[in-house]
């Protein structure tokens, strides 16, 4: 088990939910001012514990994307009676034999690349402790090379591993030509500013479901952990304004991205008044549009469509597809 220790003085807090252990909101307040803490009405950037009462709704996913620190309210009691509590983070074994994760992993990568072994290998991860995350990344880091391209990863929403945060849609709308998705947990770490070794191994960044505005998406991609993305979903959900756009196009994300999906609008909109040309994303093969596209069977307008939108993004080179996303 992985456990942190938080303190009480300093913390913002939200609440989610109805307590049911304090007599009031103002019992809530003098308790939390006692330990030199604040709370806030409001989920904002501020906060960075929130508190999950009965029945938190979306307030809990506007807290997580935001990298507040979750807590049930029995930990709120005791954080506040004792200044500190312990929180568990993952369910990590202490004892795991490496020789027997490595032999495993070796097993599973022997096989061909398929959605079932990237979970496989990303429940092996969550698994290990930090102290041995190290070696076993330093295996997988070679291994996982070209390992996995062309297969979407295919997971429910109520496997284990997003059992705190399932980001509506996400499980859809993973790329199809990078396996080793971040899960959003990673993700979630990523926003609270947590480095963990797990990170190097993600290949592709799928933001759907997770709400963000054009700051949290910044932060989110300047994260240190990421070594090697090659795929970024940005996700219909998300606010992002012109200022990140143009921040993505002058990022060192774009360096190595080879799949871009693009959502709400077409690549010549969210690139507008950006001066880019075909060395702008040096490892662009594809492009990904969520857009008005004729559905119909008429492939004359489809072409034209497709013809219309490269025409409008004289940056993207000839040998890059640009392609509709169709459900």
């Amino acid at each position: 088990m992985s456990v942190r220790k938080i303190s009480a003085e300093g913390q913002v807090f939200a609440m989610a939910g109805r307590l049911t252990k304090f007599k009031s909101y103002n019992t809530i307040l003098r308790k939390v001012a006692a330990n030199n803490a604040t709370m806030e009405r409001s989920i904002s950037e501020k906060v960075t514990v929130l508190v999950a009462g009965v029945r938190p709704g979306s307030k809990a996913t506007q807290a997580m994307t935001r990298g507040a620190l979750i807590i049930t309210e029995a930990q709120f009691v005791e954080l506040l009676e004792h200044g500190e509590v312990e929180i568990q983070t993952r369910e990590v074994e202490k004892d795991l034999n490496l020789e027997k994760v490595i032999g495993e992993l070796r097993s599973i990568l022997s096989q061909p690349a398929l959605s079932s072994a990237w979970t496989a290998i990303v429940e092996m991860l969550e698994k290990c402790d930090e102290d041995r995350l190290p070696e076993v990344v330093a295996y997988l880091s070679h291994q996982l090379t070209d390992w996995g391209r062309d297969v979407r990863w295919k997971i429910k929403k109520d496997h284990a591993l997003f059992k705190d945060f399932a980001p509506a849609y996400w499980t859809t709308s993973n790329p199809t030509t990078q396996l080793c998705v971040a899960p959003p947990i990673w993700m979630l770490e990523a926003l609270r500013g947590d480095m963990s070794e797990r990170h190097k191994l993600a290949r592709a960044l799928n933001l759907e479901g997770l709400k963000l505005n054009g700051g949290l998406g910044k932060k989110l991609l300047e994260h240190e952990g990421w070594q090697d993305i090659r795929a970024l979903v940005l996700g219909i959900q998300n606010r992002f304004s012109k200022g990140f756009y143009t921040y993505l196009a002058q990022s060192d994300i774009m360096q190595t991205i080879e799949e871009l999906w693009v959502y709400q609008y077409t690549p010549s909109e969210i690139f507008m008044g950006v001066e880019l040309n075909e060395d702008s994303f040096p490892m662009l093969k594809r492009v990904v549009c969520n857009v008005s596209y004729p559905h119909d069977k008429n492939k004359a307008s489809r072409e034209a469509f497709l013809t219309k939108m490269r025409d409008e993004t004289p940056w993207i080179s000839s040998e890059v597809k640009i392609e509709p996303w169709l459900f």
